[in-house]
């Protein structure tokens, strides 16, 4: 029997320290020669593009974890656009990579709702 398993990784800004450094964690998934998804935050992607390209670079699946890591059921319509867009819009520029249709929620909030879920899928994701 054959099994498969998703391993995600969420990149964040500097400003939100992480446990899991990502240049280990691409470090140990080459030695085991195993492909993951990243779900990379906007500002991470600004702040860290040579470790974001490495990602690419490494065969990673690349998905969009929002540009600003907010809890997203805040947002109004526009802000919600917005966030999304600004993500999608630097992941694009830096990498050359369209995170579509993936996206993880910041904090998983809002994942159950119908509401978010449909502005996502308008989106694209």
């Amino acid at each position: 029997m054959a099994f498969r398993v998703a391993l995600t990784f969420d990149a964040e800004h500097p400003d939100r320290p992480h446990p899991a450094d990502p240049a280990l964690v691409l470090e140990e998934l080459a030695g085991h020669d195993v492909a993951a998804t990243f779900f990379l935050q906007g500002r991470w992607v600004e702040s860290e593009p040579r470790l974001a390209r490495r990602i690419r670079d490494a065969g990673h699946l690349i998905g969009s974890h929002s540009h600003y890591h907010a809890r997203m059921p805040l947002f109004d319509d526009a802000g919600f656009e917005a966030d999304v867009r600004a993500a999608e819009s630097v992941i694009r520029r830096t990498l050359d990579v369209d995170p579509h249709p993936w996206f993880r929620l910041p904090f998983g909030a809002g994942g159950t709702r119908a509401d978010l879920v449909d502005r996502l899928a308008a989106l694209g994701y």
